[in-house]
């Protein structure tokens, strides 16, 4: 059976890890699209993270679906200039 791991945390916070099976592939996409929008609109998370990755098993070897990281609340403008958040 194929497994995904699910991780994210903020700002030296503890990070939390979710696993799910290949047929709740669907859930772990979507808490991880939730967990970027959250952790990027809070302006009092500076460093933050997500991956999602699939585990290694007998099919194949471990690979990084999606990552993310957040480094700072600067947003750049249609100009291209960045502003603070």
């Amino acid at each position: 059976m194929t497994y995904y791991e699910l991780t994210y945390g903020a700002n030296g916070e503890a990070t939390t890890t979710l696993r799910f099976n290949a047929f709740h592939y669907t859930d772990a996409v979507t808490r991880m699209s939730e967990a970027v929008v959250r952790l990027d609109a809070d302006p009092n998370q500076w460093a933050a993270h997500v991956s999602l990755k699939r585990l290694a098993d007998e099919a194949g070897p471990e690979i990084q679906l999606v990552a993310w990281t957040k480094t700072s609340n600067e947003r750049p403008t249609i100009e291209g200039d960045r502003i603070d958040a």
